[in-house]
């Protein structure tokens, strides 16, 4: 039996490994109008061409049975940008939602802050504004929100944003 050895091909660039299409956890969104981006958790910026950005760090979370840790929604570029809301969707199989805090990257307004909601049934977090006539601010990058979390099973739990749409100060989509 023959054990060890160089790859064929050191220099070779590996193959990338497959995405999971969007609906595998929820229904397919309605496709983007034509001046309309979506961003996703799994989306290169760079690739992408965006600026404003907003992501999951890490984009799994290694939990042991029982444990708690802090998982941030980091975003970069925000300023002046806009949202109707912010939908995660989580793994409630390996994960419990302990409490979501909103971070310093939005603009609060004191006479109505956002609104968390936590469906543990079907693994959907939402945020959105209490007054229906406004949108969702940010005033910087950094934290967006900082979700506490407890294992429920050992291994990695996952979570995604959802169908997040940003728009600049101008109110244009970007």
């Amino acid at each position: 039996v023959q054990q060890g050895g160089a790859p064929s091909n050191p220099f070779a660039t590996p193959a990338p490994a497959p995405q999971l299409p969007f609906d595998a956890i929820s229904q397919t969104p309605p496709p983007p109008h034509p001046d309309e981006k979506r961003y996703v958790v799994n989306e290169d910026p760079v690739a992408s061409g965006s600026s404003p950005r907003i992501g999951l760090e890490p984009t799994t979370l290694p939990i042991a049975f029982g444990g708690e840790q802090s998982w941030r929604v980091v975003g970069m570029d925000l300023d002046g940008q806009t949202t109707e809301s912010l939908d995660i969707m989580y793994d409630t199989s390996t994960l419990d939602i302990v409490d979501v805090a909103i971070g310093s990257a939005f603009a609060i307004d004191p006479v109505a802050p956002p609104a968390v909601t936590i469906n543990r049934e079907t693994g959907r977090i939402h945020v959105a504004s209490t007054d229906a006539t406004q949108l969702l601010r940010f005033q910087s990058g950094g934290d967006v929100l900082v979700i506490r979390v407890k294992g429920l099973a050992p291994g990695e739990g996952f979570a995604m944003l959802e169908g997040l749409v940003l728009r600049g100060s101008d109110g244009r989509r970007t």
